[in-house]
């Protein structure tokens, strides 16, 4: 007698557990990057190519915690394409597939990762016209060849207000407080930059503390495990 269905695919699930320890995984290679930047001072090394790797390894870590966080909410998603559990990025591209069938959108959720990177990698947002919300006014004057109305945004002088012409027909007047905002905007930034890069190395040089301090449970740790009995083909009981 032959079958005429195939059995349902197993669902896919995530634990809460395995959600926390991604984020910690995260959160551990931050600490990572920041007593590398610490190392700075106690190193004659060059540490970019590590940093990258770090960097790089903490964002595949990231995407993997925002695909888990989307099956642990039990997000819609399309039929798996093999028969093994899907990978991050496929995780992504399964729940798309479905909300474009009409299933909800489903947001990863934040976590304690997400308020590390920010409070150490990101700077506030500057005042920029790219950063304005509201309407943006267009340019009052008239091209000069055609006579028709010019169709450019009027040139933004910042905390949300606009000039009335474009940079190409602004007054003299215009050009000079568009150009003051964008160098108040470069200065404010450069510093804000210092400041947080100032703040990362100090909490460095205080994860670098913590870590040295646990040595000593590290030998031990690794003592331990070196006594675990070992089965004749070289791997563990």
């Amino acid at each position: 007698m032959f079958a005429t269905s195939y059995p349902p695919e197993p669902a896919e699930n995530v634990s809460g557990p395995a959600l926390e320890l991604l984020d910690e995984m995260r959160i551990r290679l931050m600490e990572c990057r920041l007593v590398l930047q610490a190392l700075s001072g106690h190193a004659d090394m060059n540490f970019d190519e590590l940093e990258n790797d770090l960097d790089v390894a903490e964002g595949g870590v990231q995407n993997a915690h925002a695909a888990a966080s989307l099956v642990h909410q039990g997000a819609a998603l399309d039929a798996r394409w093999g028969a093994d559990w899907s990978r991050p990025r496929a995780i992504f591209a399964r729940h798309g597939a479905a909300v474009r069938g009409g299933a909800t959108r489903v947001l990863p959720e934040r976590s304690v990762g997400d308020r590390i990177e920010r409070a150490l990698w990101q700077l506030p947002p500057a005042d920029r016209m790219q950063n304005f919300t509201g309407p943006r006014p267009q340019c009052q004057s008239a091209v000069r060849a055609t006579g028709a109305q010019c169709v450019s945004r009027a040139v933004y002088l910042g905390t949300g207000s606009f000039g009335a012409h474009c940079y190409t027909h602004a007054n003299r007047h215009e050009r000079d407080q568009y150009r003051m905002h964008l160098d108040i905007v470069a200065a404010s930034q450069s510093e804000l930059y210092e400041k947080l890069s100032d703040q990362r190395h100090r909490i460095g040089q205080e994860v670098s503390e913590r870590w040295l301090q646990t040595r000593a449970d590290r030998r031990r740790w690794a003592e331990e495990v070196g006594l675990q009995p070992r089965s004749a083909d070289g791997g563990g009981e």
